[in-house]
């Protein structure tokens, strides 16, 4: 606001010396006094040090600076001077901050500050007033004049002024033990200890300094005070939900749902529908903090303001958005594996229309119907399976599930005459698919029920629910069949020429049950042509291809329009009546096969054994052979030797011989070796119980006939 110089100083220089210096610093009064010398070129400043609560000093020129406030000052020791005291009460009852400057030894100028009040702040602390905030105190380190101007604008009662950021953390603290949570909100770097110390701590984006918001837990994105107020109403709608769904959906509503599935009351489907429906109810009442009342009413009252003011205008964009949407009726999409029949005034022109965005006359001079013909379509015969709850029977015999679960037996299609006069039990599946979209829908008279618009499945799904929340599903009951009719009488019309196919209770389509119809006939035809023991024991593919065959040549006669991609044959056996007997029958013939087979196992494994034993018997003789062979030439190859010895040394050879016979006479039995040298005579005495005894060893008392010198 001011620039005030002292002594031989200009003003200027004040400023430059002093931008200088906060060049360096993040505090917002640094950057508004670096903003006004924006102009000037800066001296550059060396040694800074940011003072929190104090200012920033630092070396300009090869003089030390201070700037900051009066206590920054009083530490540096600087020349105080009426002047410069006259000067600072001025600026401060002019609720001015002021910014003292000091090189070396003295206060060379004052740089005076003042606070522009936000135009919302007033509305912010109004708001927080009437959202209940009960205590509402400025803690600033500006000077007590300046604070309490700017409190008094603002209606706030409570000031504390010339505070350092340490006096502000304990006055956080004080209040906190005296009142209820605090919420500090503050954008300076000397206010970040303050947004640590308190419960929440906010800071804006846009004006606070990075330490600041880093130190903050709630970021106010913008520059807008009242965002302020409106976090404290958000927050407190939040907790008010965030009960709601605790209490209310979460407890009481599962709860209740426990309770009913115990009771009975409902099945387990409806009560997992219902837990679903809590989770639902939770996200939409959680939803509700996305939706602002007092602006959509007052985008409301705006927008009726303005439909009031140009209503011939409305009116008439209406109208044309009338004409438009009618236009636009005759634009149609084709999807992907489909194609289209245009009609105009109800007849058929041009040619099937392929995927993609086209355009007819609009409802009702156009009409088009979509076919998917990629689809395969598949038709029961003898059999249907219900939708619906009904639990499917584990499968232990191949009868099980032909009394209950979802299969329910037509015995009308499933009954057929062989050609040997039995009963056999077929089920049938027929799988198709439409390759000329006209004839089938002008000629069969059929159309895609595939494509039924969303009305009519929502009709479905409501006729449906009912069955589907009973605490215990009702038993599937067999749907209306379509009889079968009397050879067609003959005519040049094809679609004449067509059985006729009665509407069912099921709304089945037309187009299955005229391939049911024909499929059929062809089975019961060819069935009547075939005796039942081929039929159940074998040849079933040659069969499907029969009846495929057959069925489609119908088809074709009655120019629908429709292709058998296949005829599968599921079950096949006989009727359910006759299970007993022929499972007798089965058990027999299973019983021949396993004798069957036990005589060939037989068979084979001694056929097997005997072979084994020629080949054991022939390798034995074969080993005899070679071992013979081998230990005869080894006895030849030993006297060949011996006799070779005998030749080149005789007495080496007898020696040898001797000693080896030796060897084989003694070996085992008790020897003694002599000295041939001594010359005492020696008495070899005979032991009928010891044997042979050695010299100079006498048995007592031996019996005479022992004796033998």
């Amino acid at each position: 606001a001011e620039v005030v110089a002292f002594d031989d100083v200009d003003e200027s220089d004040v400023l430059t010396t002093a931008a200088a210096v906060e060049s360096h610093s993040e505090h917002p009064i640094a950057q508004v006094v670096v903003e006004a010398a924006e102009n000037v070129s800066l001296p550059p400043a060396e040694s800074f040090e940011a003072l929190p609560g104090l200012g920033a000093k630092g070396v300009v020129e090869g003089k030390p600076v201070w700037v900051g406030n009066r206590r920054l000052v009083e530490q540096s020791g600087a020349a105080w001077n009426d002047a410069v005291a006259r000067a600072v009460q001025r600026l401060a009852d002019q609720g001015c901050s002021v910014v003292y400057v000091v090189r070396e030894d003295r206060v060379i100028g004052l740089i005076a500050v003042a606070d522009t009040l936000r135009p919302e702040a007033p509305t912010a602390v109004a708001r927080l007033r009437r959202y209940g905030v009960e205590r509402i105190v400025m803690l600033t380190g500006d000077t007590r004049a300046a604070a309490a101007m700017v409190a008094s604008r603002l209606g706030i009662d409570d000031v504390r002024a010339e505070l350092l950021p340490a006096d502000k953390v304990e006055a956080i603290r004080d209040i906190r033990r005296n009142h209820q949570p605090v919420a500090m909100v503050g954008d300076g770097i000397n206010d970040a200890p303050s947004l640590a110390a308190a419960d929440v701590g906010i800071a804006p984006a846009e004006m606070g300094a990075d330490i600041t918001i880093e130190a903050a837990d709630l970021i106010l994105v913008g520059d807008d005070l009242r965002k302020l107020a409106e976090a404290v109403r958000r927050s407190r709608l939040m907790l008010k939900v965030i009960w709601q769904n605790i209490i209310a959906f979460a407890l009481l509503f599962n709860i209740a749902a426990v309770l009913a599935a115990a009771m009975g009351w409902i099945s387990p489907v409806a009560g997992a529908i219902i837990h679903q429906v809590s989770s639902l109810t939770v996200v939409l009442n959680s939803l509700r903090l996305l939706v602002d009342g007092h602006e959509m009413r007052h985008r409301w009252k705006h927008f009726r303001e303005g439909v009031r003011k140009r209503r011939p205008l409305w009116i008439g964009g209406a109208v044309v958005l009338a004409l438009v949407l009618y236009a636009a009726s005759g634009v149609y999409v084709v999807g992907p594996n489909e194609q289209a029949i245009v009609r105009v005034f109800g007849r058929y022109v041009g040619e099937p229309v392929g995927p993609g965005l086209h355009v007819t006359w609009p409802y009702p001079m156009g009409k088009v119907d979509r076919v998917r013909t990629a689809l395969v379509r598949r038709v029961p015969i003898g059999f249907r399976v219900q939708g619906g709850l009904a639990a499917e029977p584990p499968s232990y015999e191949w009868n099980v599930q032909h009394r209950g679960g979802r299969y329910t037996r037509v015995p009308e299609e499933a009954e057929l005459w062989a050609g040997d006069q039995n009963l056999v039990d077929i089920n049938v599946v027929v799988q198709y698919r439409v390759v000329d979209p006209a004839a089938a829908l002008f000629s069969a008279g059929g159309n895609d029920d595939s494509r039924r618009g969303l009305a009519a499945r929502l009709r479905d799904a409501w006729s449906a629910l009912p069955a589907l929340l009973r605490s215990s599903p009702a038993e599937p009951t067999p749907a209306e069949l379509v009889p079968t009719a009397e050879p067609p009488a003959a005519t040049t019309d094809a679609s004449a020429s067509l059985p006729p196919v009665l509407p069912d209770a099921a709304k089945e389509n037309r187009w299955d049950r005229l391939v049911r119809a024909a499929c059929e006939a062809c089975l019961r035809a060819e069935m009547a042509r075939r005796e039942s023991d081929a039929v159940l024991a074998s040849n079933r593919s040659e069969l499907e291809r029969v009846i495929a065959a057959a069925t489609q040549a119908k088809l074709d006669a009655w120019k629908t329009g429709l292709q058998i991609e296949s005829v599968c044959l599921g079950d096949i056996h006989p009727p359910l009546e006759v299970v007993s007997a022929f499972r007798d029958v089965a058990a027999a013939m299973e019983e021949k096969e396993a004798v069957i087979s036990e005589a060939l196992a037989y068979q084979v494994e001694k056929d097997r054994q005997s072979r084994a034993e020629a080949v054991a018997s022939k390798a034995r003789g074969e080993a005899a052979k070679s071992q013979a062979i081998t230990v005869a030439e080894g006895e030849a190859a030993r006297l060949e030797a011996l006799s070779e010895a005998y030749r080149l040394e005789p007495q080496a050879a007898q020696f040898r011989h001797r000693i080896e016979t030796q060897e084989a006479i003694l070996a085992g039995r008790r020897k003694w070796i002599l000295d041939p040298g001594a010359g005492s005579r020696r008495v070899w005495l005979w032991s009928k119980a010891t044997g042979l005894l050695p010299p100079n060893i006498v048995e007592p008392e031996p019996a005479p006939e022992a004796y033998n010198p």
